[in-house]
């Protein structure tokens, strides 16, 4: 377990995390005075998508899925859109 993981686990138990995305953790966030939630890389979990096999198109339906699934969730996961310079 890495971390972070157990930092989030002290201060929220009940933080909702994506199954099989530990590697695309990169944080705990916390706006104002609410609890900490997890937060994901996107760019983490379009990589570790690819990586399980899926094509980017099923990386992106399934991405879509789950963040539709937790979008009204207590203590639903921070997704980070990570800016990439070039």
């Amino acid at each position: 377990m890495n971390s972070t993981l157990i930092e989030l686990r002290d201060l929220n138990p009940e933080a909702l995390l994506l199954d099989n995305m530990d590697e695309a953790l990169v944080g705990v966030g916390q706006v104002g005075l609410a609890d900490p939630v997890a937060v994901y890389s996107q760019a983490l979990i379009f990589a570790k998508l690819s990586r399980d096999g899926f094509s980017p198109e099923e990386a992106a339906a399934y991405f879509q899925e789950k963040m539709t699934e937790m979008a009204n969730a207590t203590y639903a996961p921070v997704i980070l859109r990570d800016v990439i310079e070039e």
